[in-house]
């Protein structure tokens, strides 16, 4: 460990110092890096993949992601004018704009119709390997919006894969 007088013996080190000198806790902490504030890019990114799979406001992204309103505001008004976010048709409570994705200028360069298959071919795969239901393309011609199609993928995704033999004939 750089400064410090050590000795390392096959995966174990000892350090020659008095626990209370600064140099231990410098050492030690040197090469612990936090992620403090993120990137420009890596923020828009984070966005856009929240916005992706459900409607947020700038106050909800900005408790979500734990950074500051101002922040959130600056990076959506660069994505709006990119043209990678839009308003959601309808404004929440005490007046607040939800933002989606635009389908149209799409942020993973999918075109609206390879997107809207993607996620069904998602949805039909976890429907027939978990509960094994067998949907057709039109179970999901009343969903709309692409967004909610994603929205679905996500949370099927993510849901535990147990079914009890009790939600299988339910299901059936």
């Amino acid at each position: 460990m750089l400064g410090l007088n050590s000795a390392k013996k096959k995966d174990q080190y000892t350090i020659n110092h008095v626990i209370s000198d600064r140099i231990v806790a410098d050492a030690l902490i040197s090469d612990i890096e936090l992620l403090s504030r993120w990137t420009t890019v890596g923020l828009e990114y984070e966005l856009l993949h929240i916005l992706d799979v459900s409607p947020q406001s700038n106050i909800d992204l900005a408790k979500i992601m734990d950074v500051d309103k101002a922040t959130i505001s600056r990076r959506i008004r660069r994505l709006l004018e990119e043209e990678a976010i839009k308003p959601a048709k309808h404004i929440g409570s005490h007046g607040k704009q939800y933002w989606i994705t635009n389908c149209q200028m799409c942020p993973w360069q999918y075109t609206k119709e390879s997107c809207r298959k993607e996620s069904i071919e998602t949805l039909q795969a976890i429907f027939r390997e978990r509960y094994g239901l067998e949907l057709d393309d039109s179970s999901f011609q009343d969903i709309e919006h692409n967004p909610s199609l994603m929205h679905l993928k996500e949370v099927f995704s993510e849901m535990p894969n147990k079914t009890t033999s009790k939600s299988k004939k339910e299901v059936s």
